[in-house]
Formats: structure tokens, C-alpha cells, sequence
């Protein structure tokens, strides 16, 4: 969207493959729901944290966490069906003050009732960490491994064991 993200980590060899992303969903009349406001601080270390609209991310600005906006938006237990598949953390959740959006996130997909999917060792040690494991259906560490296996593809490790 060419949205200023500051000094975060971003992947510019997949800024084509985003764009794809929102074309199709828009073509298919899915809704992708993307930051209205974000939570940034000088350091992904630590806070202090503010709340800015994606649009107003500082060059010196990490962003950190999703902010209040986009939570109401994007995260209503109401609005998770059937399986619900999470792999990455939203923020910083190695920082208690940048998890927020995560933690929402956890106890809304909880609160649903749906058959939930944790893949990915950062979401496994948030997870883990937050004291929720047992609350969810499954919990991998497999973060990749498991989208590629859900999506079909053949696992090296899997079929070296079939051997």
C-alpha cells in the first residue's frame, strides 16, 4: 500500500507477492483486514509505546504491535468459524507491552470455540508462555512445516520416515 513502516524488518522481495495477495481477495470479495493503526516505539526491545495510524509511522519508528483500531476490527471471537489456523505472533510478544495484540488474539480464538491450529515457534512460546496451551487444539512448532503440509506440499522429514 506504500504505507511508511520506519526502521521495521520487511521482506522487499515479497512487496509483489502482497500486492497479489490483496488483488485476489479483493477479486474474490474476501476481506483482508490490514493495520487501520499500528503501535510503534524507537526500539523493538522496549517501550514506551504510542498508538499512530499506518500512515503516520515515523522514519525512526518500529512498529510493534497492531493498535486498538485494528483489534476491534480484525479480532471478534464471533467472527471465527470452524478451524482457525494462527502461525506468527502480531507483535513483539517478547516484550509484555507489544503482546497486547496477540494476547487479544489468543483469548478471542479461545473464546470462539473453534478448532484451533498453532504453528511456529514464536507463537508456540507465546502460547506457552501466556499459560494457554491446553487451550487450544494443537500447538506446533512447525510454523512453516505446518502451512506447507496443510497446503499439500511434500515434507522431506515425512518422507524420508516413509522410506
Amino acid at each position: 500500500q506504500g504505507k511508511p513502516v520506519g526502521k521495521s524488518l520487511y521482506e522487499d522481495d515479497h512487496i509483489e507477492t502482497a500486492k497479489q495477495i490483496m488483488a485476489t481477495a479483493q477479486q474474490q470479495g474476501v476481506e483482508l483486514v490490514l493495520p487501520e493503526d499500528v503501535v510503534v516505539a524507537a526500539s523493538p526491545e522496549e517501550g514506551p509505546g504510542r498508538t499512530v495510524a499506518a500512515e503516520d509511522v515515523g522514519e525512526s519508528d518500529v512498529i510493534v504491535d497492531i493498535g486498538p483500531a485494528t483489534v476491534a476490527k480484525a479480532l471478534d471471537p464471533k467472527d471465527f468459524h470452524g478451524t482457525v489456523i494462527w502461525n506468527g505472533p502480531i507483535g513483539i510478544t517478547e516484550v509484555e507491552e507489544f503482546a497486547a495484540g496477540s494476547r487479544l488474539l489468543a483469548d478471542n480464538i479461545i473464546a470462539s470455540g473453534a478448532t484451533s491450529v498453532i504453528g511456529g515457534g514464536d507463537t508456540a512460546a507465546f502460547v506457552d508462555e501466556s499459560g494457554l496451551h491446553d487451550k487450544f487444539t494443537w500447538v506446533s512448532t512447525g510454523g512453516g512445516a505446518s502451512l506447507e503440509l496443510m497446503s499439500g506440499r511434500e515434507l522431506p522429514g515425512l518422507k524420508a520416515l516413509q522410506k
